[in-house]
């Protein structure tokens, strides 16, 4: 999302070497990520939502639109994380597909490095390690709660909540700048923020590789009741050591507990 313009400038020519240009880039980077911060905790802690569906053109090679013209059904993200520069683990619900048929695409679609259903038996839900940008990687700076994004190989329809004083209209354009062929099919009152997507309650009291590690154990199945992920398999598929991983999913527990019993505390008090 683009908000503004740094402007640095000296009265000497060549005042700017490389490291201090880097170090503007990163600085100017920082405050974006700041201020989409600020938009999600806006977000959870505004009293009125409103839910704005989105139908949206993608391009062919979409590798997540490639999955759902080779099976002829719906794909449903669940939950995406980044596992370095250019790959992506993400979690998704294709309903009636077989797993077989599923984990065999990785063969034929480009873009899609491994496919893994996470149960033995019959699953809807799948695993799958995602090369390069597609739909569920580029929809986290729009400083908005993400909903649902349902994908066809005719549709992909994406749900985006936003508090009731945000400005709809600019966001709405922060969309289609962000995408190609976007129209606005549907908008409605949303849940109260008691009830808001756990989005943006992570984004207020946990730190990004907290909520990366605790998420994907989730989606995983780690939590189960017979588990279907172990720690170590887990690890393998974000890219980190397993103690890393270890460390992060306590330390995600922790801070998540305590901002409910504490809060709770709090408010008896």
């Amino acid at each position: 999302m683009f908000y503004g313009t740094l402007t640095v400038y000296s009265t000497q020519t060549e005042a700017f070497d490389d490291r201090t240009k880097d170090v503007l880039e990163e600085f100017g980077t920082l405050i974006g990520y700041a201020r989409n911060a600020v938009e999600q905790r806006n977000a959870l802690f505004g009293s009125e939502m409103v839910d704005l569906s989105f139908e949206i053109d993608l391009e062919s090679d979409d590798v997540i639109r490639s999955i759902a013209s080779e099976l002829g059904t719906t794909v449903e993200i669940q939950n995406v994380n980044r596992r370095n520069q250019n790959s992506y683990l993400v979690h998704c619900s294709i309903p009636d597909a077989d797993p077989g048929e599923v984990t065999e695409l990785s063969d034929c679609v480009a873009g899609l490095d491994a496919v893994q259903p996470l149960s033995k038996s019959s699953s809807s839900t799948f695993e799958l390690i995602v090369v390069n940008e597609c739909i569920a990687t580029e929809t986290n700076d729009l400083g908005a709660v993400l909903r649902s994004i349902q994908v066809t190989e005719q549709a992909c329809d994406i749900v985006f909540s936003v508090p009731r004083h945000r400005d709809h209209r600019r966001f709405s354009q922060q969309v289609r700048d962000q995408f190609s062929g976007v129209s606005l099919t549907a908008k409605r009152q949303s849940s109260p923020a008691g009830s808001i997507s756990r989005t943006s309650l992570f984004d207020a009291v946990l730190s990004e590789k907290q909520t990366e590690v605790l998420t994907a154990a989730y989606h995983s199945g780690y939590f189960d009741k017979t588990r279907k992920q172990t720690g170590a398999e887990i690890a393998d598929a974000l890219g980190i050591a397993q103690p890393t991983f270890s460390k992060r999913l306590r330390a995600a527990q922790h801070d998540l507990l305590a901002s409910v019993i504490d809060g709770d505390r709090s408010a008896g008090e």
